[in-house]
């Protein structure tokens, strides 16, 4: 919850599934790798909604582009992105909620 100097609360509840599709290009360095990616996210919300002044909001279904630079070895790596803001309700509605995250990655590849 967050309050403002008027008073007003507002409460989020957000759960999503985000589904990225990019490119990504590998710079080579002996046995190990750093590579640059972007593309899109398509980010679907689970019965998440924005509670303010006695109105909810539906948070909807949204498109937003990342970008992030990573380093890989053998199996493992490592990487930094950055997902560019997106509005989380209606472009119809007069409210803006610019949404933005920086995310650290770390996996392993099995195959």
């Amino acid at each position: 919850d967050i309050k403002f100097a008027r008073d007003l609360a507002l409460k989020t509840d957000y759960k999503m599934i985000q589904l990225p599709a990019g490119v990504r290009h590998y710079f080579f360095i002996h046995k190990s790798k750093i590579f640059l990616d972007g593309g899109l996210n398509m980010n679907l919300p689970m019965s998440s909604s924005i509670t303010y002044s006695g109105s909810s909001k539906r948070i909807e279904n949204s498109v937003n582009f990342f970008g992030g630079l990573g380093f890989n070895y053998n199996r493992y790596s490592i990487e930094a992105r950055y997902n560019f803001g997106y509005n989380l309700i209606s472009e119809n509605d007069n409210s803006e909620t610019k949404y933005t995250s920086f995310n650290i990655i770390a996996s392993y590849n099995f195959l």
